[in-house]
């Protein structure tokens, strides 16, 4: 656990620049802002994803409260010390197979027109396809307690909407051995 000592004096900007050795961050990791929003107290909330050479590490997410232009209050974890291969030995097509078997679906969203329709309607965009676009990332599977890097693996998330049976999962398939390590239900969220 990282123990910060804030003061009025830090800015939200150099941030993780400040605290770069606290977070035991090598030049391979990055921490982005991916949402900014401004609650009805007058504080801004600032998230950010972080990035292992350029893949994003999925459970990796932190918050800066920030109010009359200084940093208030932080939470979230950044996984430090990560040391992974980031050249995948399955293919993106190796990984859709792998999800695409594990569903076991006899009508797909893909695959019905009408649906297609919709949801490039409801998305705005003409070019919008469910099929499954698999997304390389940095996770940790289930079971551990602890946000430790030697946890985390190389995964494709492939998410898959079926309709038939009327189902939704992100498959998460490792990218070095092909095993899948997590299923997460889509409908849930």
């Amino acid at each position: 656990s990282i123990t910060l000592k804030l003061n009025s004096h830090i800015y939200p900007d150099s941030f993780f620049l400040n605290f770069r050795s606290d977070f035991n961050l090598t030049n391979y990791d990055t921490v982005i802002p991916y949402q900014i929003k401004t609650n009805d107290l007058g504080g801004t909330h600032i998230r950010f994803h972080q990035y292992y050479k350029g893949i994003k590490v999925e459970d990796a997410q932190f918050i800066l409260l920030i109010k009359n232009g200084y940093i208030s209050m932080y939470t979230g974890y950044i996984v430090s010390n990560l040391q992974i291969d980031i050249s995948p030995s399955l293919t993106i097509e190796d990984a859709t197979k792998i999800a695409l078997n594990d569903m076991n679906c006899t009508e797909y969203m893909w695959e019905n027109s009408k649906m297609e329709k919709m949801l490039k309607k409801i998305r705005k965009d003409k070019e919008y396809t469910s099929y499954p676009n698999p997304e390389l990332l940095i996770t940790q599977p289930p079971g551990f307690e602890d946000i430790v890097s030697m946890n985390f693996k190389l995964v494709y998330k492939v998410d898959i909407n079926c309709i038939k049976p009327n189902t939704a999962y992100a498959i998460y398939i490792d990218a070095h051995s092909g095993k899948i390590i997590k299923k997460t239900d889509l409908f849930i969220y």
